[in-house]
């Protein structure tokens, strides 16, 4: 009888020892009345030992799961299952609950092993969230996203067997460039190994995609080097472009349709323009009043360069600007000719930087030009004096400069250029302030007018 009360005294010690040493929770119990635990057990409801014992598992159990608890205590369920577990404090958490029909001082009793399961359920959670954002990045994404190493394809999502035409399963080992028009195969391949030999390439890039039913498609692909299980990979997304080709080429067509349109308003303004000067001259020849004529003519020579304005629109390539270089050219050589008697002895010299202006600036800007040379052809040399007049235009930073002088006799003393009479001087002043610039008049060798805009 002693022999048997050591033996059961070494066995419930071993029992409190390999109790204690677990990481999960064990009871043992006997029709749900809890007869002892291991502290594990305890700590994981919020109590002591002391309060544990005594307690029945069901108390243990969340409201929810007390009836299951219950019945699998009593059917002796020896396989595991999940429930959630009530601690002291209110809190309830995921547990696996694992039970064992066993025989303690000759009755029949149960132990439990209780596992917290809120790590995991934590992990599985994140895992859920990890795989839900990967489908709503990755398969659900509207571009083809395909990972290769040395051009085998390693992974594609579903929206690459929209693209190619083969199902999902058949798309990993293959080559990349069997989807690649034979025109692009090269270039994938090129672009991809100087990438991998570091060498600068574009990563992203326009390419033809064959489906394996045969239509082919404008794609754009764009390429980044990874690694991948250690090893230099090639990570590549590939988008359709096949509407914004179409959208591009409706654009380009519309666009090309305005500007043949826009040209020919161009030619027809220029060429209004020139009849409107051919008319003003004929009426400027039939006055016999010399100041009459010469403001019939001044007026021509304003219509002509507005005129040529519009003739370099309509003969440039791009009818957003002007090449104001020749432009200047032009309407100097065009006023040079014109006052042929004035301009004998005179030498032109521009210096004219290749400067592009909208029309804004240029149509201002060329009657500015016109009235400034006007004046000096028939003011600064007296008798046919020689002389030189020139044109100065060039940017520096955002600010336009236009100079425009000659070594004349000079600008008169008495004269403000700011409130003079003269048509053309108070035509330059308005044009000066309608393009926001400023004027400044230099007498220091002859006559220098300095204007300044900004852009």
């Amino acid at each position: 009888m002693e022999k048997e009360e050591n033996q059961r005294k070494e066995s419930e010690e071993m029992f409190r020892c390999l109790s204690e040493a677990s990481f999960e929770g064990i009871v043992l119990h006997e029709k749900g009345k809890i007869l002892a635990a291991n502290r594990a057990f305890a700590e994981m409801f919020g109590y002591d030992l002391k309060e544990i014992t005594g307690m029945n598992v069901v108390e243990l159990a969340a409201p929810e799961w007390k009836d299951v608890v219950k019945k699998n205590v009593l059917l002796g369920r020896e396989d595991p299952y999940e429930a959630e577990g009530l601690r002291k404090d209110g809190s309830i958490f995921p547990a696996e609950l694992r039970g064992k029909q066993v025989k303690y001082k000759g009755r029949e009793a149960r132990v439990t092993a209780v596992r917290d399961l809120t790590a995991q359920k934590k992990a599985e959670q994140a895992l859920k969230e990890s795989e839900e954002k990967y489908s709503l990045v990755v398969e659900k994404s509207n571009n083809a996203i395909i990972l290769h190493r040395d051009g085998i394809i390693k992974f594609a999502n579903s929206t690459t067997s929209q693209y190619t035409g083969v199902p999902p399963s058949e798309l990993t080992g293959k080559k990349i460039t069997d989807f690649v028009h034979p025109d692009y195969k090269k270039t994938v391949r090129d672009n991809f190994n100087k990438r991998k030999a570091g060498k600068e390439v574009k990563n992203v890039y326009e390419i033809a995609i064959v489906r394996k039913d045969g239509p082919v498609f404008p794609a754009e692909i764009n390429v980044s080097l990874v690694k991948y299980q250690g090893e230099p990979a090639g990570l590549v997304f590939i988008r359709d472009i096949s509407d914004r080709k179409k959208a591009e080429e409706r654009i380009k067509k519309s666009l090309e349709e305005k500007e043949v349109l826009l040209k020919e308003i161009h030619h027809r303004v220029k060429n209004n323009m020139q009849v409107i000067s051919s008319l003003i001259n004929i009426q400027a020849m039939r006055i016999k009043d010399k100041k009459t004529q010469e403001i019939f003519r001044d007026t021509r020579n304003r219509v002509m360069s507005m005129a040529l304005v519009h003739e370099r629109l309509y003969r440039s390539e791009d009818l957003a600007g002007i090449d104001f270089k020749m432009y200047i050219e032009r309407m100097s050589v065009h006023l040079m000719s014109y006052y042929q008697e004035a301009s004998q002895n005179i030498e032109l010299k521009t210096d004219v930087k290749d400067i592009f202006l909208d029309i804004t600036k240029a149509m201002p800007l060329g009657l500015i030009t016109n009235e400034l040379i006007t004046n000096s052809l028939k003011h600064a040399f007296p008798k046919s004096k020689k002389g030189k007049i020139t044109i100065e235009f060039y940017k520096k930073g955002k600010i336009f400069h236009l100079n425009i002088g000659d070594n004349g006799i000079g600008f008169p003393k008495d004269l403000d250029f700011r409130k003079a009479e003269s048509m053309g001087m108070d035509l330059v002043n308005s044009l000066v302030r309608q393009i926001n610039g400023s004027i400044q008049l230099s007498r220091d060798k002859g006559t220098l007018f300095k204007i300044s805009f900004k852009e």
